[in-house]
């Protein structure tokens, strides 16, 4: 028993495998607990909204930008990052357009924006250990980007913020 209690009580590490290639709109998301797979899924937006493949068989899931899902994962995860401890985030973005003075200017100024967000990061979470490796690309055209992170998150505040959530969502429909 005081065994259960201690895994639900402390911080457990999630590690999050990010790809996302903006040229061909396909991405993939990797979710671990220690080496064990929690979820793992390829993304694509549209128009209409996002296609998600899950599974060994490929099934699309359309979300509508205004569908109440939508809602209730915005406040899940508005309560979860509250709780939650970010150990690491390494970024790594290879971008080229084909042409030497547009890959610098677009590879400079995504690097900016990566340091303009790694700031507000580390100004929320101190512990924080950021890495950020950006490669520019002259000849080729590229545009990909590659998030690895580790995050710290109770799994007794990951229950509450889901039952908060829950609650906030059937409160407003």
């Amino acid at each position: 028993l005081f065994g259960f209690i201690f895994f639900i009580v402390i911080g457990q590490v999630f590690k999050f495998y990010v790809s996302f290639d903006f040229l061909e709109n396909s991405g993939l998301v990797v979710i671990k607990l220690w080496f064990f797979k929690l979820k793992q899924f390829s993304v694509q937006f549209k128009k209409d909204g996002i296609v998600i493949r899950t599974g060994k068989q490929v099934e699309e899931v359309k979300y509508a930008f205004n569908d109440p899902k939508l809602k209730f994962v915005q406040d899940f995860s508005k309560e979860v990052m509250e709780k939650t401890k970010v150990k690491l985030v390494d970024i790594y973005s290879n971008i080229g357009t084909g042409d030497a003075q547009g890959s610098a200017l677009l590879s400079s100024s995504v690097n900016v924006l990566w340091k303009i967000l790694m700031a507000k990061i580390k100004n929320t979470k101190p512990t924080c250990t950021v890495d950020i490796t950006n490669q520019t690309f002259f000849n080729d055209k590229v545009f990909n980007v590659r998030v690895f992170s580790k995050v710290s998150l109770s799994i007794f505040y990951a229950l509450y913020s889901l039952i908060f959530a829950w609650l906030k969502s059937s409160n407003n429909t």
